[in-house]
């Protein structure tokens, strides 16, 4: 639920007077066009997963509790529904990248679930296959810092040099940069090449 959360949450920020609902159906109108329909469902099975489960261990440990099989297909078949509903190449791209993060996801569960099981004869094959595609997506993706390609990360998921920007030097301002986590930052950021700001 981050795409529509972010968008809630900045909209928000700059007018509290507006209605959630009514800055929702605006976003889902207006990015998603003839798939809005159906992309908000997709979007709304993670939020429910997100909120309804009773799991609070954090990270992926409750990942099998939140995202079973069952909320899984729901996400697949609200994206089937949405690649219907697409009428422009802007909706169908829109509703791709949502269906590649899927697609990662799905195996990302079944690789989860393989290793707690004990199912350990395809691992190696399928984290491979995953790393693989994860960094194909991060280089297709790069201009939109999906997909594990983001400016601001030395390397991709597959440990490959990330796309820096244009001079590859970012601009770093590091509050508490004397302490022991952010003297590290600030130590790793100017290594990086990085212009800091303590």
């Amino acid at each position: 639920s981050t795409l529509p959360g972010m968008t809630l949450g900045i909209r928000m920020s700059w007018d509290p007077k507006l209605r959630p609902a009514a800055v929702l159906d605006e976003f889902f109108d207006r990015f998603y066009g003839a798939a809005a329909k159906p992309m908000r469902q997709y979007w709304q099975v993670f939020d429910e997963a997100w909120t309804s489960v009773p799991e609070h261990a954090g990270c992926c440990f409750g990942y099998p509790q939140r995202f079973t099989p069952a909320v899984l297909q729901a996400a697949r078949t609200a994206i089937d529904a949405a690649y219907a509903a697409c009428q422009t190449p802007t909706e169908r791209q829109r509703v791709k990248i949502c269906d590649e993060s899927l697609k990662q996801f799905t195996l990302f569960m079944k690789l989860r679930e393989d290793l707690a099981a004990g199912r350990l004869e395809n691992l190696e094959r399928d984290g491979n296959t995953w790393l693989e595609k994860q960094a194909a997506l991060g280089a297709e993706y790069a201009p939109q810092s999906s997909f594990s390609a983001v400016n601001w990360a030395p390397k991709n998921a597959a440990g490959k040099a990330a796309n820096r920007g244009r001079a590859g030097s970012r601009r770093a301002l590091v509050t508490g940069g004397a302490g022991f986590i952010g003297s590290h930052l600030v130590e790793q950021l100017l290594r990086d090449g990085h212009r800091v700001r303590v």
